[in-house]
């Protein structure tokens, strides 16, 4: 079949393969011309390709590679960021390959189950060099049919409850990775394969199980009798087992009274049996019928032409097809290929490491559903036996022959016979979204665009590149090593996005900031770990560390070593009233008193009463609050400090009962009063506008904001994340707010247009400490309307923040690392 160019959906599919790196998945019904654009696209675009399948033959049949020998999968349901996926060795030939690669392309996707998607993605992200992004930022283009065979699944193995309880169903668009992309459908709409519009239509409502007994009644008058079975020549029929095929032929080769050759293939060098395209050893006989299972380079045959054998000599096979003429065949060779990364080229290559040589023949009176899917036949007879039993099973048969009138039935079809589940429905409802695929392509284009200006943001920017990847990206050891003079140690300690290990810890044991490392949340904590390192830990920060396997025992190992005061804050220690009383005299009780994390009760307070800070107390949200307990011990209490505390049971009556008490500039601030109208005026004599400028429960509207214009912190209601904040609001009073406070106020109505309106106020003079900070605030505030292109406006402004990187991400990659480390290294300090 020729590539039609022409073909919208075509167009399409080749637009995100050419110009984007954009996943996606390319489906059609059978005989759209899926593997033809497969072939088309390896041949003229010039992209490193590696093509995967999930069976042996599959993977054959595209000069591909089976997954699972590809990513050296364990032959077990996988689990998400399984154990088992290996991480390979940088440099190895299968490292090289794949970071190398920029589209993996995987055929018959509709027989690939779901948690192989999810290793695909956690074995790229280990081995690509970009573990932040899905696939680890390579392309995956997904081939197949859902409509069509389905994923194996076993009971009697346990496969199917596992799969079940994690995703729910096997089908690979259900995994997990898809929830972190923009993944589009391309369905190739025209029919090749078919030309009758009307057999076509059938076929479609068989594929979605959307047919009603008229149709299903055109199909059975193709029953034919016992009588035509046999007289059926040139016809190959479709068994729903193994079994049932291997009988059928072998009978039938029985029957045959004429001589048995053998014709033995030749294998060399490595090729699985699970590969082979058909029988090693070949038995034939004259007037045996068979099926071509490779194309004729002259066209003479193509793979499913249906033959007789002719003649038969110890090295010659003469096979008359069903138009009369009569062919020699040849043996012809498969290739058993091993991808490999030419270094000089920067080019992925095929290696072969094995060949099979054999006629391209098979026995088939007899072929199962299963192997016949991608093949096309003249004339079939389908034998569903007791019935389907998998999805998409009917319709695999039904739409191997070209024409209805190739198509007979040994048994009658029943709806019961055919098979769709409804997530196959619901998922196919999103194909051919023009807006998704417009939107898929746009996002790719733009992405390289934004690779080139990243680099110049870094390039501009060093010290922005180096706490952003020291703080938030996955730096492999290798990398660490080769630029350990760049990173910044204190963020690779404290904010490393992957957990460092032992082995790491100790490999770098002279370049750690050790004091920064001890307050690393991450770790993987251990009384070992601690005591390998023990000359090296800072004890007082380690005695703040609330990730610490914290126990009595625990405590007592190191007792010598501990920071009192940092162990007096840390709310992670056991709760329990006997680790207060292990340690009363050890205890920096200042610190203790505003410990939540102990079990506060009335007893407590009142055993330890002179012993507590009662300042620190007053701030304590974890104290069991009531008015009892306030009014027993009023005199101890610091006022302004309970004032604040958001835990108490607050009420216009404890208000009251303490009213000359309270502090009223922190009462004002504190939101979890029962703010409301009546409640505001009831006090309004008595209220500190900062405070209340400050407070965000206070129901904030225009009117009541303009009504106490000149009372009003203008600086504080600038930071107050209340506001009914808008363009006009803001224009009417410009010359108030604090800009400063603007920065780091995430629910202003932030926009492109906003920001370049108040360019100035952003850049106002640098030289005061307080407008230093403008930029930081700013970095921080995840509501600005953040993009590539914004953040280059400003390149050499920005510090390290969580927005900017979770947006220049999606581009970083080791390569890129590489890139910005050697061409500005000297700069590159922290």
């Amino acid at each position: 079949m020729e590539i039609n160019l022409e073909n919208k959906e075509f167009q399409n599919a080749l637009e995100l393969i050419e110009n984007t790196n954009q996943t996606f998945f390319l489906t059609g019904k059978a005989g759209t011309g899926k593997s033809t654009f497969l072939k088309h696209i390896i041949k003229t675009v010039s992209k490193n390709f590696v093509v995967i399948a999930p069976t042996g033959i599959a993977a054959v049949n595209v000069n591909g590679v089976t997954i699972h020998s590809f990513f050296s999968f364990p032959l077990r349901p996988i689990l998400p960021d399984d154990d088992d996926i290996k991480t390979f060795s940088k440099g190895s030939e299968k490292r090289s390959v794949i970071e190398a690669m920029d589209t993996l392309i995987i055929d018959e996707i509709s027989m690939v189950r779901v948690d192989i998607i999810d290793a695909i993605d956690c074995s790229l992200r280990r081995n690509s060099g970009n573990p932040n992004l899905p696939f680890g930022g390579k392309q995956v283009v997904f081939v197949g049919d859902v409509f069509q065979l389905e994923p194996v699944t076993s009971s009697k193995t346990g496969e199917y409850e596992i799969i079940k309880e994690i995703y729910g169903n096997p089908y690979f668009f259900s995994a997990k990775v898809f929830k972190k992309i923009n993944f589009c459908t391309v369905e190739l709409l025209k029919v090749y394969r078919q030309t009758d519009l009307d057999f076509i239509n059938l076929l479609d409502k068989v594929r979605i199980k959307e047919i009603s007994q008229i149709d299903l009644d055109k199909i059975n008058t193709r029953l034919i009798s016992d009588k035509e079975l046999i007289n059926n020549e040139f016809t190959i029929m479709l068994s729903t087992t193994n079994d049932i095929a291997n009988r059928v032929n072998q009978q039938k080769l029985i029957e045959i009274s004429s001589k048995l050759f053998n014709y033995n293939a030749e294998i060399s060098g490595v090729f699985d049996e699970s590969k082979y395209p058909t029988d090693i050893e070949l038995n034939l006989k004259v007037g045996a019928q068979v099926v071509f299972i490779k194309n004729d380079s002259e066209k003479k045959w193509f793979n499913g032409t249906i033959g007789k054998i002719e003649k038969l000599e110890d090295k010659k096979i003469i096979v008359k097809l069903e138009d009369g003429n009569t062919h020699d065949v040849e043996p012809v060779v498969w290739d058993n290929i091993k991808f490999q990364y030419n270094r000089i080229l920067n080019k992925i290559e095929s290696e072969v490491i094995g060949t099979f040589q054999q006629y391209p023949l098979k026995l088939a009176w007899a072929i199962t559903i299963h192997k016949s899917q991608g093949l096309t036949f003249d004339k079939i007879i389908i034998d569903l036996g007791r019935g389907a039993f998998a999805s998409g099973q009917a319709y695999v048969a039904l739409s191997r022959a070209r024409t209805i009138k190739g198509l007979f039935l040994k048994r009658r079809i029943f709806t019961t016979d055919i098979i769709v589940h409804n997530e196959v429905k619901k998922f196919a409802k999103s194909y051919n979204d023009e807006t998704v695929i417009v939107e898929s392509i746009k996002q790719g284009k733009e992405l390289a665009e934004n690779k080139d200006i990243v680099k110049e943001i870094f390039l501009k920017n060093p010290k922005l590149f180096v706490d952003l990847i020291s703080r938030y990206y996955s730096l492999n050891d290798k990398l660490i090593e080769k630029y350990k003079d760049v990173w910044s140690w204190h963020s690779l300690a404290i904010f490393n996005n992957q957990p460092l290990s032992v082995e790491s810890i100790e490999k770098f044991k002279d370049s750690w900031e050790w004091d920064t490392l001890s307050e690393n949340k991450a770790l993987p904590w251990s009384p070992e770990l601690i005591e390998k390192f023990s000359d090296k830990w800072n004890w007082n920060r380690l005695s703040f560390n609330e990730a610490l396997p914290w126990s009595i025992e625990f405590i007592e190992r190191f007792s010598d070593k501990w920071d009192w005061e940092g162990l007096s804050s840390n709310e992670a220690l056991t709760r329990s009233l006997k680790v207060i009383l292990s340690y009363e005299d050890k205890w920096t009780w200042e610190r203790l008193s505003y410990n939540e994390g102990l079990p506060w009760s009335y007893f407590i307070i009142l055993l330890y009463s002179q012993k507590l800070d009662w300042k620190k107390l007053s701030e304590n949200k974890a104290i069991p609050w009531d008015c009892k307990l306030i009014e027993e011990f009023k005199d101890n209490w610091d006022w302004s400090e309970l004032s604040s505390n958001k835990a108490l049971p607050w009420s216009i009556e404890l208000i009251e009962k303490f009213k000359d008490n309270w502090n009223w500039n922190k009462l004002s601030s504190n939101s979890a009063l029962p703010w409301n109208n009546k409640f505001f005026e009831k006090y309004l004599n008595e209220w500190d506008w900062s405070g209340l400028s400050n407070n965000v429960n206070i129901l904030w509207t225009e009117q009541f904001i303009r009504e106490y214009e000149e009372k009003w912190d203008w600086r504080l209601l600038s930071f107050n994340k209340s506001f009914p904040w808008n363009i006009e609001f803001i224009e009417q009073y410009i010359d108030k707010w604090n800009w400063l406070g603007f920065s780091s106020n995430e629910n202003l109505p932030w926009s492109i247009g906003f920001f370049e309106k108040h360019e100035d106020k952003w850049l106002t003079d640098e030289k005061d400490w307080r407008n230093k900070r403008i930029f930081m605030f700013l970095s921080k505030n995840t509501s600005l309307p953040w993009s590539v292109k914004f953040i280059n406006k400003f390149p050499e402004k920005w510090k390290p923040s969580e927005p900017i990187w979770k947006t220049l991400q999606p581009y970083v990659d080791d390569k890129m690392i590489e890139l910005i480390c050697n061409e500005k290294e000297k700069k590159c300090t922290r």
